[in-house]
């Protein structure tokens, strides 16, 4: 980690990058993003010209490459009072076909928050099967750096809090002390059924939309102006790598029972 390369971004809250990037998509308005065109109120997706699952144009988008705002991911984490808090602000922002999963323990001498997408639709995370989006660290005695990190298609971001940054939310100096001393926290699995309701329903409200539209905004921003972030696009982990082939094969047939299935969310423009 001490070799991480400080990306730092202007401050603002997650509402209001939502709000100021609302003017750019609306429900049903398209919004052309690295030559990819994404509607808010159909999936982009669906099927080829022959009328079956279009795989190459689903694996260009962000859910399948399991690329997530990392800047929405920053802002959550400052505004989270606790790990549920937390899990259910990065849930809205994410738009992959399964729910992140948050796990908080102690490694070595640092406090880990992690974000697993549960690509096995089992409910727990399992580091062979799932994927890691990004972890936030510091250290367990509170003196030093909190670092925010990306993986696989997201290790392009890197972002250094100055020593004692005062979170507003509470998320280290509140729960996660106190949180420690009883081993941590990992996302329940009955809560994992919480999460997908919740998220699908989000997915079919006009919020989504701006949601979809900020994402867009930040890729867009980071393609531009960050050169690591290309070569990170195609960085799949063993897991990623693994489910992409299981969607070729079955022709996308996603367990729509398990995940968030084959939602309006499939949208271009990470590349």
């Amino acid at each position: 980690m001490t070799h991480l390369k400080e990306h730092r971004e202007p401050k603002f809250g997650l509402s209001e990058i939502l709000k100021n990037a609302g003017h750019i998509a609306g429900a049903g308005v398209a919004a052309t993003v690295g030559g990819i065109v994404g509607v808010g109120s159909s999936a982009c997706c669906s099927s080829n010209s022959d009328g079956d699952f279009d795989y190459e144009a689903w694996a260009e988008t962000d859910g399948a490459a399991g690329r997530i705002n990392m800047q929405a991911v920053q802002q959550a984490f400052e505004q989270a009072s606790d790990p549920t808090d937390f899990e259910d602000r990065v849930n809205y922002v994410y738009e992959g076909e399964h729910p992140i999963l948050i796990r908080v323990q102690n490694v070595g001498t640092d406090q880990m928050v992690e974000g697993w997408e549960d690509l096995d639709d089992d409910g727990q995370i399992i580091e062979a099967n799932d994927d890691k989006l990004f972890t936030l660290s510091r250290p367990i005695n509170g003196q030093g750096q909190t670092r925010l990190q990306g993986h696989g298609a997201n290790s392009y971001y890197a972002y250094h809090y100055p020593p004692m940054y005062p979170f507003g939310g509470g998320f280290f100096t509140g729960y996660l002390m106190g949180s420690m001393m009883m081993g941590g926290y990992s996302t329940p699995m009955m809560r994992r059924t919480t999460i997908v309701n919740n998220v699908r329903s989000y997915r079919g409200s006009p919020g989504f939309a701006s949601t979809r539209a900020a994402n867009s905004s930040f890729f867009a921003s980071q393609r531009a102006s960050n050169p690591a972030f290309a070569s990170a696009s195609r960085n799949f982990s063993p897991a990623r790598q693994s489910f992409r082939g299981g969607v070729r094969s079955s022709g996308g047939s996603f367990r729509s029972t398990g995940g968030f299935g084959r939602s309006g969310g499939f949208r271009g423009g990470g590349r």
